[in-house]
């Protein structure tokens, strides 16, 4: 079902959203000490042959995206969070510092990377390549993160600091982020060049029974799925990688 909210219900929902989102990010940001992050994994070190080749991979793979929507005069595609965080984890990968948290914020988000491969309507790419750098684009974003953490590299960290209620807090908040993206700018989005990013303009038929509130149903109930594919294999994998471990 598409375009069953105008632009009313549409503000309605941004305003919703804004309300129940910001204060829990500004108590998870108030809660998670940002001086305890910052000291994880502090060292500095030059981008291994390995994180270049991760990163070169992902910054291959988001020009040859960009020259696919420039040339179909669809640019404002490139405004989809996985294209985001495609970008985000290259620059986590190119940094000299470590960046744990900004490596965590794109791992508690790239939830979205799975839910684009399940649900992804391939209607969308009629051009030679484009299905093709889809699923590169979305296996990069799957794999890259889970090498990283199982195999203790870049952005390891030990078991205190992972199972930390810091770290539940910094999930929160970084989760909070990403359905403030899609009320804020990928509703809008959606409906102003009716393009359905993400199920923001058309609601699924299995979900007709949330009314106007189909967004609001998807983005709360998603929130143990990001859990599961973020903060449970950081857990697994500190606890596989601990010089510590028995």
């Amino acid at each position: 079902d598409c375009n069953i909210t105008g632009f009313n219900e549409n503000l309605k929902s941004t305003i919703a959203n804004c309300l129940f989102w910001l204060p829990i990010c500004f108590f998870s940001y108030s809660k998670f000490r940002l001086k305890y992050f910052a000291t994880i994994n502090k060292n500095k070190r030059n981008s291994s042959l390995f994180d270049q080749i991760c990163a070169g991979s992902l910054v291959i793979t988001l020009i040859l995206l960009i020259i696919q929507r420039l040339i179909r005069g669809v640019s404002h595609w490139l405004l989809q969070p996985c294209h985001i965080l495609t970008l985000l984890l290259s620059v986590c990968l190119l940094k000299r510092s470590n960046s744990i948290k900004l490596f965590r914020f794109f791992l508690d988000n790239h939830w979205m990377g799975y839910f684009g491969l399940v649900f992804a309507d391939l209607t969308w790419y009629n051009k030679p390549g484009e299905v093709e750098v889809f699923y590169l684009q979305h296996f990069l974003l799957a794999a890259i993160p889970q090498i990283y953490l199982f195999m203790n590299l870049k952005f390891s960290t030990t078991n205190k600091e992972v199972c930390s209620i810091e770290r539940i807090y910094y999930f929160i908040f970084s989760f909070g982020i990403g359905m403030l993206y899609h009320a804020v700018v990928l509703i809008w989005l959606s409906f102003f060049t009716q393009t359905d990013f993400d199920g923001m303009l058309c609601r699924p038929q299995m979900l007709s029974w949330c009314g106007v509130w189909w967004r609001e149903f998807m983005g709360i109930s998603s929130l143990p799925f990001a859990l599961l594919v973020s903060v449970i294999p950081e857990i697994i994998a500190s606890y596989l990688t601990s010089p510590k471990r028995a």
